[in-house]
């Protein structure tokens, strides 16, 4: 499938939904988080579906799950994946994405994107889970690497060749989340640049970039909240993604301690600066 969204969009979020509708701002594209939709919030006479019909007519949009839980051992679950076509049928997403993660077991949710072992038993679940998915919706997904705060011993990849197999063996894409990779390298002790090096740049879509916070004082350990402003550190692995792997579009992510729009605008606008430059470079290249 070839993307039609272009520069960098926003999450959107239903604090939003008034002031895109009256002032029809200049990002590009929108995120939809589905989970918050796949109930009857949905139907033609709710709030929701009247507001977002109205950004609809003026901006694509992406739909990003959390709830597939695609590393469980119990397989997908078909009533959150009919739930979600009815979504898809609304808005006509031009992504569907989720976590490489897993959150479900023994009819109980976590609630979390719990991390999985890099191992070949996770990796033959993860892809067919993949596989059925696809199948069910009828259409390709991407999934996202995860932040994580605990680590396996008897992980047999590094992350970024796990990415990479489950890729290569599903057909999914990879939706690549940059910040993720900055609090992983900080949580598991690890140069960042590692990943964007070894990472299949074919694979990837489009990108993430979010803010997180520091859990520990001694800044060694990092929580992914989406809730801050992007530091420095991640802005320049933004900008080492776009010299390794080359432009493709971003996402800023906003979850927590939402701002007024046109301060989280200021920051996604950074971003569509940084993305500009590197799609200027390669057609300097060519």
């Amino acid at each position: 499938m070839q993307s039609k969204i272009k520069g960098a969009g926003l999450g959107l979020r239903s604090q939003y939904f008034n002031y895109i509708v009256k002032n029809k701002p200049s990002a590009p594209w929108f995120e939809i988080l589905s989970d918050n939709y796949l109930g009857n919030n949905v139907s033609k006479d709710s709030i929701f579906y009247n507001n977002l019909s109205k950004i609809l007519e003026n901006y694509p949009v992406t739909l990003h799950c959390v709830g597939m839980s695609l590393g469980s051992a119990k397989g997908i679950d078909k009533a959150y994946l009919t739930k979600l076509n009815k979504l898809i049928e609304f808005t006509k997403p031009l992504y569907i994405s989720d976590h490489v993660s897993w959150g479900n077991i023994g009819g109980f949710n976590s609630h979390e994107l719990l991390p999985l072992p890099y191992t070949d038993e996770s990796l033959d679940i993860l892809v067919k889970n993949i596989k059925d998915t696809q199948n069910f919706l009828g259409r390709k997904i991407l999934v996202e690497n995860v932040s994580s705060y605990i680590s396996y011993k008897f992980s047999k990849y590094k992350e970024w060749d796990f990415l990479n197999k489950v890729a290569d063996l599903s057909g999914c894409g990879i939706l690549l989340d940059i910040n993720n990779i900055y609090v992983n390298s900080v949580n598991h002790k690890f140069n960042p640049h590692d990943f964007l090096n070894n990472i299949n740049k074919h694979h990837i879509e489009y990108y993430h970039l979010a803010g997180h916070e520091v859990y520990s004082e001694d800044q060694n350990y990092l929580i992914d909240t989406h809730g801050e402003d992007i530091i420095e550190p991640v802005w320049e692995l933004l900008i080492a993604a776009t010299n390794r792997i080359g432009y493709k579009p971003c996402l800023l992510e906003r979850d927590n301690n939402i701002p007024d729009f046109n301060l989280l605008d200021q920051e996604r606008k950074k971003i569509e600066f940084i993305l500009t430059a590197a799609k200027n470079k390669e057609k300097d290249l060519v």
